[in-house]
């Protein structure tokens, strides 16, 4: 009877450490996706209209859509002719 209570409680164990890992690995692609988002339309507008923009723009005009109750942004312009650096860093 204990033996059953052991190996009860190791697959427990082990499917919430599964969980846990599902969790992170699709955590890690949202800010991957979030950032390949905001790169593809800025390089977009950049081959569209000849400049890199602010993000505000990118949100007004290309469709990015940024979740900043789950995400913070940093867009750093380094000039119009040079892709900004883009970071998501999760909240």
């Amino acid at each position: 009877m204990k033996i059953n209570i052991v190996i009860f409680l190791i697959l427990i164990l082990a499917a919430f450490s599964y969980v846990q890992s599902i969790e992170n690995t699709n955590a890690a692609e949202e800010v991957t996706n979030a950032e390949a988002a905001i790169r593809k339309a800025a390089v977009t507008c950049y081959a569209l209209e000849g400049s890199y923009p602010p993000i505000s723009y990118l949100e007004a005009h290309y469709g990015v859509q940024l979740n900043r109750d789950k995400f913070y942004y940093h867009y750093e312009m380094l000039g119009s002719n040079l892709l900004p650096i883009i970071k998501v860093i999760r909240k």
